[in-house]
């Protein structure tokens, strides 16, 4: 009997516990807040080191609708590693951040915070992503 209860619990480890330490990949929940309206949509910006940060050439990219002031994005199947993330509100939904004479003219926001009167370098908004899921929080402004 103590040799039956060995098994199972053997090929129990086996399938529920090392795959958890052999994980390679994971999710990222981007949250965004601070829209002032529901019009339009987020577009969001997942840019690994090796891409051109803020280029129209991100790792992954996605839009979705806004909800009370706030939007969700999931991004599944994301190799662990550091990236940045950017995020505009495309309130009419043109698929570009418009700009005026003193810069954009929707709001933004980027991961960790980071801001400034210029876009911030990759280094400033980059979070390290090691952990089967991760949920980055935006402060769109």
């Amino acid at each position: 009997m103590l040799r039956l209860t060995i098994t199972i619990l053997a090929v129990l480890w086996s399938f529920l516990v090392l795959p958890l330490y052999s994980q390679t990949s994971g999710t990222i929940t981007v949250l965004m807040r601070g829209m002032k309206s529901d019009h339009g949509v987020m577009r969001v910006a997942l840019y690994a080191p090796h891409d051109n940060f803020l280029s129209d050439k991100p790792f992954r990219g996605a839009s979705t609708m806004i909800q009370h002031g706030e939007a969700q994005c999931i991004f599944e199947h994301i190799p662990f590693g550091e990236y940045a993330i950017s995020a505009f509100h495309d309130e009419n939904n043109n698929q570009k951040l418009d700009m005026g004479l003193f810069g954009p003219t929707e709001h933004y926001g980027f991961s960790n915070g980071a801001r400034s009167f210029l876009p911030p370098p990759f280094e400033k908004a980059k979070v390290h992503f090691h952990d089967i899921k991760m949920t980055a929080i935006i402060e769109i402004k």
